[in-house]
């Protein structure tokens, strides 16, 4: 991975934040993995949300309200408990320093 896939301005559509892991993992992992698989959550032009995920074989549009609404809710928390994208980006390089 060069430095360019990990510059936020390379990606202006896309966004990143790194969550840190307390000193109890690997236990406390759970409490920021609310996904079981990469969920991706589309907001189309009349703010409609849909779902998509993914299985290792199939791909699934999710639609129900309850399924997205929660989605949505986990999703925001992570964010919320992310560092910035800046901060993020910092901690990457140095982890990559370190290896």
């Amino acid at each position: 991975m060069n430095r360019k896939e990990l510059d936020p301005a390379s990606s202006p559509r896309e966004s990143f934040g790194a969550l840190l892991r307390s000193s109890r993992a690997p236990f406390s992992l759970a409490e920021h993995a609310p996904f079981r698989a990469f969920v991706t959550l589309l907001t189309f032009a009349d703010r409609s949300v849909v779902g998509y995920t993914e299985s290792a074989d199939h791909g699934f549009v999710v639609r129900e309200d309850r399924t997205v609404r929660a989605w949505e809710r986990a999703y925001d928390r992570l964010r919320v408990e992310a560092l910035t994208r800046a901060a993020s980006l910092d901690l990457i390089h140095k982890a990559r320093k370190e290896l």
